[in-house]
């Protein structure tokens, strides 16, 4: 990667995130009442008075897509931790797909085009071996072997997906540590902190909806460290497997206690994962805005800008779909973690 190459690239991402509905232009969205709205927010040029919220949800991948293309793509050999991270989009499709064959769905679930970045087959739906077929997946068939991947069987969806959780995020540590420390140090912190509250995420998810056992979930997390003399990334998951999920008095000493929900924290209390999740999300927001900027000729600009943009899309859609159900836009920001 060259020294123009780097610079370009800090300043297309910063260019790009200064036109992003996030930092101080994510006030705008707290006003929005219906998903065309948003619609003419986003997209200014392309007026509309429908409410389509399954099309207004494509041009929101689409266009968080375009952005992170033309930021990878700016490298003429896209270092692999990049390439990772834009196929973020691809594993989440595949989830689907696998959901989707598992219940028997005739027709594949819409999927994104990553171009030359896309390696799964999604059109030889629901033949998972051609699907797979040269991808990474096909050496050893692990979601077949593993996850028992059977069309018109209905699985754990999130067992699946915490399959393919561990395979993703064992794969970006390994590129992580393939690229000199100095070069992503802002990144390293952001995914350590990323995959801890993931695994914790996860537990909570296995405990909450499944009754999973602590042996159970902890097979399913992801292990190692990814900063030095720091705390393994499954430590605080692990630390809360014992804790009662309808006792919030358990949970006082926990490191990640600031994520936990406290609505009823009395004698109704009960754990939410998904509240555990949008704190957590937009925690991670704060790191990669914070780490954006810090080091502008290091990987880190990438590695942040993408987290952001893929913030932002979450974001987004999440308000468009809480409008389509006359949920308030304010209400649907503070429902996803997010203060203004």
């Amino acid at each position: 990667m060259s020294a123009g190459e780097r610079a370009f690239v800090y300043a297309k991402s910063c260019g790009i995130i200064g036109k992003s509905f996030i930092e101080k232009r994510m006030s705008r969205l707290s006003a929005i009442s219906s998903p065309h709205e948003l619609e003419n927010i986003v997209f200014p040029a392309e007026k509309n008075d429908k409410d389509d919220l399954d099309s207004l949800e494509t041009k929101l991948i689409k266009r968080s897509i375009d952005a992170v293309r033309s930021v990878v793509g700016a490298f003429r050999s896209p270092p692999e931790i990049l390439i990772i991270l834009l196929r973020t989009y691809e594993y989440n499709d595949l989830k689907k797909a696998l959901q989707a064959i598992c219940a028997g769905q005739a027709t594949a679930p819409l999927w994104t085009d990553l171009r030359e970045f896309s390696t799964v087959h999604f059109e030889a739906y629901p033949d998972l071996k051609a699907m797979l077929k040269g991808t990474e997946f096909s050496k050893n068939l692990f979601l077949l072997k593993e996850g028992g991947v059977e069309f018109g069987k209905n699985q754990h969806g999130d067992r699946l997906s915490a399959l393919l959780d561990r395979h993703y995020y064992m794969r970006l540590i390994a590129a992580l540590s393939r690229v000199p420390k100095n070069d992503v140090l802002g990144a390293r912190r952001l995914f350590s902190e990323e995959i801890s509250l993931l695994n914790c995420a996860l537990a909570l998810r296995l405990r909450s909806y499944y009754g999973m056992n602590e042996a159970e979930i902890r097979a399913h997390l992801i292990g190692g460290k990814l900063q030095k003399g720091g705390a393994a990334l499954d430590r605080d998951a692990c630390s809360s497997l014992s804790m009662g999920l309808d006792h919030l008095a358990d949970w006082q000493d926990w490191r990640r206690k600031a994520f936990l929900n406290t609505e009823g924290g009395g004698k109704y209390w009960k754990c939410s994962p998904r509240h555990f999740q949008n704190a957590a999300s937009f925690y991670l927001y704060n790191i990669a805005r914070r780490n954006l900027r810090c080091r502008p000729f290091s990987l880190d600009t990438a590695c942040c800008f993408i987290r952001l943009k893929q913030f932002e899309e979450q974001l987004l859609t999440g308000i468009a779909e809480g409008a389509k159900l006359s949920i308030d836009a304010g209400e649907a920001l503070k429902t996803l973690g997010v203060r203004l």
